[in-house]
């Protein structure tokens, strides 16, 4: 805190959410500060923050500002025919009407240490479809996906009179197990965040802060340490995506809604 209440000068308070208010004291009496005024307000940047909830459930965050690196530095992306635009924060990869050379894959396999929960979580903004399958992430525990069931979990735009999409966890059985066709559509154009949550046989689907689809399996999932790819090489894809997370833990509703509303540093006039 930096006051001088004799000359009624500027106060820095710190308030229970990390928030900084620049304040001017409004009610002095006998030098004592019994009041402050918040002339501007300043939200702290938590977008270079892996941890994001301080749990060490926090294991990857790509942030995609001209590069794929991990900003954690454990899994960097190798980069193949990829390109950057302005994004949600600062920029974000640029997969506009991107063939199946263009995708981002880890050089190694994120580690999930035995845990059976797992979150994904990104900003995305699709330009449009382009008939087909539009991959968006996966983790492949033999990346090269050639049983057609390897994928845990993975994400897929599917388009019918809207974008809506395709959330799987496979590799449990014969059967690809999870959302087929998510009940929450996207609107192209806008930027939308979206959140995929899987437990040992619960999978939830999240859009915009908002739970639109829960699928629960008669088998446990699997969970397989794997190689992680935003986009691939076998889809298509027609989209903006930035600010991509990766958590060891099942996020609850809250704390889905808390990532939805992360922001960067920002002054506010009161």
């Amino acid at each position: 805190v930096n006051t001088n209440p004799a000359n009624k000068e500027v106060i820095w308070v710190n308030d229970s959410k990390g928030e900084i208010f620049v304040c001017t004291d409004d009610t002095q009496d006998n030098n004592v500060w019994d009041g402050y005024k918040p002339t501007i307000k300043i939200t702290p940047t938590t977008t270079d923050v892996v941890d994001f909830f301080g749990d060490n459930s926090g294991i990857a965050l790509y942030q995609l500002d001209g590069n794929t690196n991990d900003t954690g530095g454990q899994y960097d992306g190798v980069a193949n025919n990829i390109s950057f635009n302005d994004g949600k924060f600062e920029q974000a990869i640029d997969y506009d009407n991107a063939d199946t050379s263009s995708y981002i894959v880890t050089s190694g396999k994120i580690q999930r240490n035995g845990s059976e929960e797992f979150t994904i979580a990104g900003w995305l903004n699709v330009y449009g479809h382009t008939g087909n399958w539009l991959n968006v992430w996966r983790i492949d525990p033999d990346n090269e996906d050639l049983d057609g069931n390897s994928r845990q979990p993975a994400l897929f735009l599917y388009s019918d009179d809207n974008t809506k999409f395709h959330i799987k966890n496979d590799g449990v059985s014969t059967e690809n197990l999870g959302i087929t066709e998510s009940k929450g559509a996207i609107t192209y154009g806008d930027w939308h965040h979206i959140t995929q949550v899987v437990t040992k046989r619960q999978m939830k689907f999240y859009i915009d802060g908002e739970l639109t689809d829960t699928y629960n399996s008669d088998e446990d999932f699997k969970f397989n340490d794997g190689y992680f790819y935003i986009g691939d090489q076998w889809y298509d894809k027609n989209y903006l995506i930035d600010q991509v997370r990766i958590f060891n833990k099942a996020l609850t509703d809250d704390e889905v809604n808390t990532l939805y509303n992360e922001t960067t540093t920002k002054y506010t006039a009161d």
